[in-house]
Order: C-alpha cells, then structure tokens, then sequence
C-alpha cells in the first residue's frame, strides 16, 4: 500500500513539475521565434508600410502565410502606441484603433497563455483551444517603437509537455523502483522480525492461557474432591441428625440443625457454581455455543433473568479466543445480576473471517457515568475482562447512558 501511495505522489509530481517546465521553455521559446521573425522578415517590411509602399502590405501577407504553413501562427497584430492597428491579417482592422484604452508597449518581450474565449475576443474569431500570446515591442529603422502581437496555437506547448512528463515520469518511477529495491532486503529482515515477534508473542500467550486453564482445574477439581465433597457429607450427617430429633415449634435444637442444614446445602451449591465458573466446560468452536447457553439457563435458574443466546460462528475461533469470550459473557451477566436491575438480557456471538464479535445487551438501568472512572480506579471484573480482550489484540467498548440499558461489544481476533 505504501509502495502505492508512493508511486502516486511521485507520477502526480512529476506531471505538475513537468507540466511548468514545459509551460516556460515554450513560451521562452516563442517569444525567441518573435523576435527572430520581427527582426529578420518583419521589421523592413513594417517601415516600408508605415512608409505607405502598398507592396508592403502583400510582403506582410506573405510573410504571415508562410508562418502559418510551416507553424502554428494563427494571427498577427502590429499596434501603434496608442493603438491604432497598422498591420493585421484582417485587412478591415488596418487604421483602426484595437482598443479605447490601449495599454503601454512593454519595455521586454513576454509570452503568456490565454484562454480559448481571450483567443476568440482577442484575434476576432473561433479558436479551437487554448493559445500561446507573444507581446513585443518592434524598433523601426527610423526609431518608431511600434507594438507586434503574435498569436499561435498550444499544439507544440502541449506536445513539449506530453513528452516532458513521460520523460519525468519514467525517471521518477525509475528512482523510486532503484530505492524500493535497495530498501526490500531490509524490509524483509524487519518484516521477518515483526512476524517472528508477533508468533513468540501468541506462543507465549497461549502458554499463559494454557497454565491459567490447567490451575484453574487444579484448582476446580481440588474444590469438588475435598471441599465440596466434605460439606455434602456434613449435609448428610446434619439431616440425618435432624430425623433425631421431634419436630415441634419449640424444638430448638431441630430449628438450629435445619438451618444449618440449609447454610450447607446453600454453600455447597455456591461452590459447585464456583467451580463451574473455575474450570468451564468445553470452549472449543464447537463447546462454545453449549457453555453459553448452560451459563444463560443458570443465570436464569439462580437470578430470574431470561437470557435469549444466538451464536453464530461461521469461522471457527481458537481456545483463546472462546475462552476470553465465555469470561465476557460471564462478566455482562454478573454486572447485570448484580447492578442493572435488568430482567431480561440479549446475548449475540458472531465470527467472520478476521473476528469474533460479541453484543450483550439488557433492559436495566445502564451503566452510571462514572463507569469509565470505575474501570480506572479498580473495577476488577471490567479491569480483568478489558486487560484479557486487549492481550489477544481485541476491543471492549461499554455503552448505555443511565436508564436506557446497556450495551457491550467485544471484538476479538479469531485466531
């Protein structure tokens, strides 16, 4: 792409530059052919008209016919200092004044580029384009400065410049082409690099996530194998310890073991969810979609939400990638648990080529205004699900202004 851009600054360069170099040698050029062709042809003939020889006029018609064969001169004018036409192509305008406020002759001679409607106002007649206007002062033999107009088409202008760009242009391209390849053997080492790093980077990530995953289930199965198990075991025990004792509203010893009791089997299930939360099962692209919708049912089951779930993965997502997004749903629906007042919640997993996307979104409260704040001075759940999201190269936006519902998106490679 930059290599691109490059060679479109370069080709739009070389036509400006070419184009104003071009511009300038060939009206340079045409005042040059000006006052070649006043000093050499015109001036004798000119003196010998002003003179009143009628032979004159035929020898300037000549002279204008044959400037007009072997070039591009279209029209010429030969002025007096206040104007009045003493030579011009049009036999009609000879002795009449040009203009009511003539200008002064200029002290050098100077060419410039008119447009097609100067053209036609100026010489009297339709041009076909643009035209080159030399502007010359003329001495006579006998000292009269006089003022000679010569008008000649762009054709040789526009040609100087057609091949002044291609010149410009395969010169540029050239250079450019010559630095590109001596700059390649380095941007492939440094290309190399990046990619190198970049690879070391997702292997050591994925390490990371891999010794998370496998502590996390350590950590799961040793909560399942000794605490979970011995306060199932304490519930048994207090049950069958209740059944003792006589049922009766002044039984006080039955009240306390039944509440007991139910503290157990309440804890016991909280940690059975821990666990859960802990070690999940199966994220996978093909685990991803169940893990969702059993964490949905759950949140439902323990909080009275429904949870609608699409997920849609049409390009398979890496672990890395299902797991980051299992703990983003995680945490939206905890936020909404626990701060949104929401009773119903809309969960959406996408994938496309590049990223897996996520919309979660719900009916509460929304967010407060200092969310953003929160994040930065310790929201840990925020803090956690944002610092995972960027690791794999994603994004995390929040949205939702207070008592509209809130929306998150999280965006995530998916490899």
């Amino acid at each position: 792409m930059g290599a691109l851009v490059a060679f479109a600054v370069v080709v739009v360069t070389s036509t400006l530059v070419a184009t104003h170099i071009a511009r300038d040698e060939e009206l340079a050029e045409a005042v040059r052919s000006g006052e070649v062709l006043a000093s050499t042809v015109l001036v004798t003939s000119i003196q010998a008209l002003v003179d009143g020889d009628p032979q004159a006029l035929t020898d300037l018609d000549d002279a204008a016919q044959v400037r007009r064969r072997v070039g591009a001169m279209v029209a010429t004018r030969v002025l007096t200092r206040d104007a009045r036409v003493i030579y011009a192509d049009d036999h009609s305008l000879i002795g009449k004044p040009l203009s009511p406020n003539p200008p002064a002759i200029p002290a050098a001679p100077h060419a410039t580029l008119i447009t097609v409607d100067q053209a036609e106002s100026e010489i009297g007649r339709a041009a076909t384009g643009r035209m080159v206007k030399v502007d010359m002062p003329v001495q006579l033999p006998d000292g009269t400065t006089v003022r000679m107009l010569l008008y000649s088409t762009d054709e040789r202008l526009r040609t100087s410049e057609s091949a002044l760009v291609v010149r410009l242009i395969i010169l540029s391209t050239g250079a450019v082409s010559l630095l590109l390849l001596l700059n390649l053997p380095v941007s492939v080492w440094l290309l190399r690099r990046v990619s190198k790093a970049h690879l070391e980077r997702i292997r050591l990530l994925s390490n990371e996530i891999a010794a998370a995953d496998r502590e996390r289930r350590n950590i799961a199965r040793d909560l399942h194998d000794g605490v979970v198990q011995d306060l199932a075991g304490a519930g048994y025990a207090l049950e069958a310890l209740a059944g003792t004792l006589p049922e009766g509203p002044h039984s006080v010893a039955r009240q306390m073991l039944d509440l007991s009791h139910d503290a157990v089997r309440r804890s016991t299930r909280a940690l059975r969810t821990l666990i859960v939360d802990v070690a999940p099962p199966d994220l996978s692209s093909e685990g991803l979609p169940a893990a969702i919708a059993d964490l949905a049912a759950r949140w439902k089951r323990d909080h009275g939400i429904d949870v609608d779930v699409t997920v849609d993965l049409r390009t398979p997502v890496s672990p890395q990638a299902a797991t980051v997004m299992y703990r983003a749903v995680r945490e939206c629906l905890t936020n909404t648990a626990a701060h949104s007042g929401a009773h119903h919640a809309t969960i959406t997993i996408t994938s496309d080529p590049d990223d897996v996307h996520l919309i979660a979104e719900d009916d509460g409260c929304g967010f407060p205004p200092d969310t953003a704040e929160r994040r930065r001075n310790g929201h840990i759940g925020l803090n956690l699900l944002a610092g995972a999201v960027a690791d794999l190269g994603g994004r995390l936006h929040i949205d939702g202004p207070q008592g509209g519902g809130a929306v998150v998106r999280c965006t995530i490679p998916v490899a």
